[in-house]
């Protein structure tokens, strides 16, 4: 337990999750998620996630959200490119993001949009919102 090992009360995890197939994906996410904020309620947990398609990522929100893990932020990133070969939308769920947050991202994002895609055809897309909010009430 992360008590048990000295780690201090607030901290940032990020989570890198490998995928050995894309039907398992929302369910280890979920899993991981619930764990690691039972272990660590006050941290800051970022998951990375790929958007294989729109349904499956609605489907991962969701879960997401039923998990009750208290504030959680959604940032999105979105390519409009030519080529099928690369990965065309990926995501990061944020739960307990420090207060700033979601106001300083979307122009970080936007920002990284334009620098990936300079030098191709192509275009990015960012969203950013509240999954579930306690404090405010601002979700989806």
């Amino acid at each position: 337990e992360p008590r048990a090992a000295g780690i201090l009360d607030r901290g940032l995890l990020l989570i890198d999750p490998p995928y050995d197939s894309v039907s398992s994906l929302n369910t280890w996410n979920v899993y991981m998620l619930r764990h690691f904020h039972r272990q660590w309620p006050n941290s800051c947990i970022a998951l990375w996630y790929p958007s294989v398609d729109e349904s499956m990522t609605a489907s991962l929100h969701r879960r997401v959200k039923d998990c009750d893990l208290g504030d959680v932020l959604v940032a999105e990133m979105t390519f409009d490119r030519a080529s099928k070969e690369r990965l065309a939308s990926s995501g990061m769920v944020l739960v307990n993001p420090p207060g700033s947050t979601a106001d300083e991202i979307e122009p970080v994002l936007q920002d990284l949009g334009q620098l990936l895609t300079r030098k191709e055809d192509a275009a990015a897309r960012t969203d950013v919102f509240w999954l579930s909010r306690r404090a405010q009430g601002e979700e989806r």
